[in-house]
């Protein structure tokens, strides 16, 4: 049977990618997590779409870099204050 792989991970001994589809033999665990069966639709929970990021408070910046909310004061903060939106 073919499945896609739903995020990396090792089936049996082999890598696997996010996104392949591939022919694994029955035999061989699959975890739901990591793998559906090609043409079964997409639980809820992969068709939610991600959060969107919080506004940045008093005393806090929105980094470019990695794409959060830092303290001004924070060692982090510190750090990316050059990069900040």
């Amino acid at each position: 049977m073919r499945y896609q792989v739903l995020r990396n991970c090792y089936a049996g001994e082999v890598f696997r990618r996010k996104g392949d589809v591939l022919e694994l033999p029955d035999e061989l665990v699959k975890d739901p997590a990591n793998f559906r069966p090609l043409g079964e639709a997409p639980t809820e929970e992969e068709q939610r779409a991600p959060a969107a990021p919080r506004e940045p408070g008093e005393g806090e910046y929105r980094c470019s870099k990695c794409e959060s909310n830092h303290k001004e004061t924070s060692k982090l903060g510190k750090r990316h204050l050059a990069l900040r939106v």
